[in-house]
């Protein structure tokens, strides 16, 4: 469920028929390169005047865009976004001709549980989605705890049972060791 601000510095508006392109480009991006659904996709156009737009203090001298989607963190690898950041540039120019080098594309990933749709964060949806309803949620969770604790408690018992076993042959090592000396000792007292 992205949504995709597209702000666009130029001396006139585009043709409606252009708008619709460059909505509609700015979609396919998001539905084919980026896997988002298509009838989630929002997206608004702005207009700025050229000479309110500024690259090194220096107004614009040709029409400029900044394009930024928000999406949902994790959702999409480095190569995937890389190439939507390309497609989104090559839109630009096919549909503005010329733009500023300076001509900025930015995907802000957010957090599941940063990102509200219909009064819920995704996370909420996502769970409601698995059928788990916050007391099933917090059971799991309550289990998962449960299990660990069973895991830290058989591994701090395997780690004792070494202990008992490494002092037992260390403490029957040191009395055979101790005996043996005491008899060979003995012997060789008696023979002399």
């Amino acid at each position: 469920m992205p949504y995709i601000i597209v702000k666009l510095a130029m001396a006139q508006p585009l043709t409606a028929l252009k708008l619709q392109q460059l909505i509609r480009g700015v979609t396919e991006v998001m539905e084919h390169t980026l896997r988002k659904k298509r009838h989630l996709v929002a997206v608004t156009v702005e207009y700025l005047p050229p000479d309110q737009w500024f690259v090194a203090e220096q107004a614009i001298s040709t029409q400029t865009a900044f394009i930024q989607a928000y999406i949902m963190a994790g959702t999409n690898t480095e190569t995937e976004k890389t190439q939507a950041i390309l497609e989104l540039y090559r839109l630009l120019t096919t549909l503005l001709g010329l733009v500023e080098k300076a001509s900025y594309i930015v995907l802000t990933e957010i957090s599941a549980s940063d990102w509200g749709y219909a009064g819920q964060t995704q996370a909420q949806r996502y769970l409601a989605s698995q059928y788990l309803t916050n007391d099933k949620y917090q059971f799991y969770i309550q289990r998962a705890h449960a299990l660990q604790r069973a895991e830290i408690d058989a591994l701090f018992l395997k780690l004792a049972n070494l202990v008992k076993r490494v002092v037992r042959f260390c403490t029957v090592d040191f009395f055979t060791k101790m005996f043996a000396d005491r008899s060979s000792s003995a012997k060789r007292v008696k023979s002399v």
